[in-house]
């Protein structure tokens, strides 16, 4: 599978809160970076499937992702997106945030394992 493909399949396997098709792409176990756009630091595999499954229990959000840029070697590569996050605040206000999200997967034995995930609220309008 291309790196593009895979990374496309990944990030919608989110959008539409498919931890099955997450978990495809993820390592089996072990040591992995997500940076959430609120700061939190998931560094194991468990770690990140735990706050996506919580984060999948709330149904009012979702998410967009428009991939902008992509470096790719045979080994490792990474994609950059813009995107948006729609929610609902604790009041049932809704609210949206701008987000740049990296994502750096490695090639092991032709199946792409997301190495990095990283989420940053960003000011697009600019």
């Amino acid at each position: 599978m291309e790196f593009k493909t895979a990374l496309e399949q990944f990030l919608d396997a989110i959008s539409k809160k498919q931890m099955a098709t997450i978990r495809k792409f993820l390592p089996k176990s072990g040591p992995m970076a997500g940076i959430m756009c609120d700061g939190t630091i998931l560094d194991t595999v468990e770690d990140f499937l735990e706050f996506f499954d919580d984060w999948f229990e709330d149904d009012q959000w979702s998410i967009t992702h428009d991939l902008v840029f992509v470096e790719e070697s045979s080994e490792m590569a990474y994609g950059v997106t813009e995107g948006d996050y729609f929610d609902k605040d604790d009041d049932g206000e809704p609210y949206s945030l701008s987000l740049i999200t990296t994502c750096i997967m490695r090639n092991i034995e032709g199946q792409w394992i997301v190495t990095l995930f990283q989420q940053t609220e960003a000011n697009l309008d600019d």
